[in-house]
């Protein structure tokens, strides 16, 4: 009787072990995933106080925008362990749920026991009452009756042992019986339990990146806008770091993204349709296999051109893919999860991954420090005005008004002229600047202004990769080289489009056309040599016009003649 308790306790318990299987997985995940954002939060802690002790002792725009950048930070690993603490509260729960319908389960199976061995007594008690009477009938008989009573007797212990043996060879047909029932986990249904839950996890992982993927790209956003809108050089070049930052992000991201989501719908399709194969459905693995190479060929063309990574934008849409077949696989196999399956993809949004292309930032867009004549005279010492600061990268350009072996006294005799600069240069003499501007075009046209101010010879001057461009002449100006110029295009995916080509076929007829790859990996495209300087500017403006989005610089270099 023990042994039969036993085995029907175990009949209960055996059909929730793959669910606490599961369950456990989900809490090992979760136990290792708050960890690595706990170190994470850490590491971004100690990042934040030594960027406040840094700020506290030297107040600067730089630090403040790094101190903000790091409390975005440390806020996002704390809405993620947030959302893990519910789930796992969530995982808690429904496990208590579940042990406690395994625990009635148990009970009720023991409560069945208990019965099934009184009535196997009250059976045996009656059983030996009549073998009492029995024997109480059989010695009232006849003497020669008693004999043939023994024989009786005898046969009926011999029955008994019969009876034993029999119910000994009953129990081991019952255990024999329910033994498979200990191997449930093993059966295709147990086994695509399992990896519902396993896939769960890792498209869970893979959620979680595209989060990521969506906060920096919102950053490279903003600081392209933001660099639009700078006034200073200061801040201009400030937004252009934190736009190469989030775009050098979101390219790692993009990357995770694709590996992570190809081994997963790698391993969805094999083991789904390995257990379709399992019951017959040999018609799976052709009939999906078309299907994901349906949704590549019918969206990854259309959404190239849209989207700021292709991979991270079809992700949805191959999962939605997997779902679809998940659902088929859960109807072959009888499973209940088939329903809510099927509610998911009813309420499914493809497009949830979908980010619009950065805009990569043009030097046009932003107007550093344009020349303004302020009505009000103002008495301003020279030697209190600021050192112009030329970034290490790039080009830009100021308005030379001045040039001084001895500084006068005061600013007045410029004409209320703003915002001004000075630069001592290696010839001893102190030159005076108004204004910085992100092109030749936006300087030029505040010559203008400053003539009408009173300044007798305002003089374009420029800067490229922190050299002054007549310094850089001066250098490589002698009768063995010649300076050429030519056009460089940032921010093609591949080709360039019908309308640039057209700027160019029309605005350079005959010039050469050629890509190359860039030292960060970035595709480049490079037109030109010009002999002028005004024909390669006419080019990148007539460039942008046909598209704003395109980063487009004028390059000079010199060649031997």
């Amino acid at each position: 009787m023990v042994d039969i308790k036993r085995t029907i306790i175990l009949l209960a318990v055996a059909l929730f072990a793959l669910e606490s299987s599961a369950q456990s997985t989900l809490g090992t995940f979760a136990q290792r995933q708050t960890k690595q954002l706990e170190r994470r939060k850490e590491q971004i802690n100690k990042q934040l106080q030594s960027a406040q002790e840094a700020f506290a002792k030297a107040p600067c725009d730089s630090l403040n925008m790094v101190i903000y950048e790091l409390t975005q930070q440390v806020s996002a690993v704390e809405k993620a362990l947030e959302r893990i603490a519910l789930e796992e509260q969530e995982r808690i729960r429904k496990e208590q749920e579940e042990a406690a319908r395994a625990a009635e389960l148990a009970a009720q199976a023991e409560e069945a026991a208990r019965a099934a061995e009184l009535a196997a007594q009250q059976a045996e008690e009656a059983a030996r009452l009549a073998e009492l009477a029995t024997q109480e009938a059989a010695r009232a008989d006849s003497i020669a009756l008693a004999s043939q009573g023994s024989v009786v007797v005898e046969q009926e212990g011999n029955a008994n042992v019969a009876s034993d043996e029999a119910t000994t060879q009953g129990e081991v047909v019952v255990e024999e019986q329910t033994a498979p029932a200990v191997e449930e986990t093993n059966t295709p249904l147990a086994r695509f339990s399992t990896a519902l839950g396993n896939f769960a996890l890792m498209e869970s992982e893979i959620g979680v990146l595209i989060e990521q993927y969506k906060e920096a790209h919102r950053k490279a956003t903003d600081a392209q806008l933001a660099y639009s809108g700078a006034t200073s050089l200061k801040s201009a070049q400030e937004q252009l770091n934190t736009y190469k930052e989030a775009t050098a992000t979101l390219k790692s991201l993009a990357t995770d993204i694709a590996l992570k989501s190809d081994q997963l719908f790698e391993s969805k399709l094999e083991t789904y349709i390995s257990l379709a194969e399992e019951v017959g459905a040999n018609h799976m693995r052709e009939k999906y296999s078309n299907i994901i190479r349906s949704i590549d060929s019918k969206h990854v063309g259309k959404l190239k051109d849209r989207c700021s990574d292709v991979d991270v934008a079809m992700y949805p849409y191959r999962l939605r893919g997997t779902i679809e077949l998940e659902i088929e696989v859960a109807e072959l196999l009888g499973c209940e999860g088939a329903a809510p399956l099927k509610q998911t993809l009813e309420n499914f949004n493809p497009n949830y991954a979908l980010f619009a292309k950065v805009r990569t930032p043009a030097y046009s867009e932003a107007n550093y420090a344009a020349a303004k004549i302020d009505k009000k005279k103002a008495y301003v010492p020279i030697s209190s005005l600021p050192k112009i600061e030329i970034p290490a990268e790039g080009e830009v350009f100021s308005i030379q008004v001045a040039a001084y072996s001895k500084l006068p006294n005061s600013t007045s005799v410029f004409h209320n002229a703003t915002p001004l600069y000075r630069e001592t240069r290696s010839d001893g003499l102190t030159y005076i600047y108004v204004g910085l501007y992100p092109t030749a075009k936006s300087a030029t046209d505040d010559i203008t202004k400053l003539k009408n101010a009173g300044f007798k010879k305002p003089t374009l001057v420029s800067w490229r990769n922190g050299v002054r461009r007549d310094d850089s002449a001066a250098k490589g100006n002698n009768a063995n080289t010649v300076t050429y110029y030519r056009i460089e295009i940032n921010g093609v995916d591949s080709a360039l489009n019908p309308s640039v080509l057209q700027a160019i076929r029309q605005t350079a007829p005959g010039k050469e056309i050629s890509k190359f790859n860039a030292a960060d990996g970035t595709l480049v495209y490079s037109v030109g040599n010009f002999n002028k300087e005004s024909e390669a500017r006419a080019l990148a403006s007539a460039i942008t016009s046909a598209d704003a989005s395109l980063s487009v610089t004028v390059v000079e270099f010199e060649r031997k003649k």
